[in-house]
């Protein structure tokens, strides 16, 4: 039973240590995609060409209503 018991407890020391260092890898992950993104947005270039993309969407769209 101790030999179970500490098994066990090592299975689940393993197996924290295994999650951790995976979200640790998943979280640098997504940090890196929310960073790619804040930097594409404060790009003017980018950002005024997504503006005239959706003034352009929204024109048509009030064409096509009339």
């Amino acid at each position: 039973m101790i030999i179970t018991r500490a098994l066990s407890i090592t299975n689940f020391v393993i197996a924290g240590s295994a999650l951790s260092f995976q979200l640790k890898k998943e979280h640098l992950r997504v940090l890196q995609a929310v960073e790619s993104k804040v930097q594409q947005t404060r790009d003017t270039a980018v950002l005024e060409e997504s503006r005239n993309s959706v003034r352009g969407l929204l024109g048509n769209l009030a064409a096509w209503k009339a």
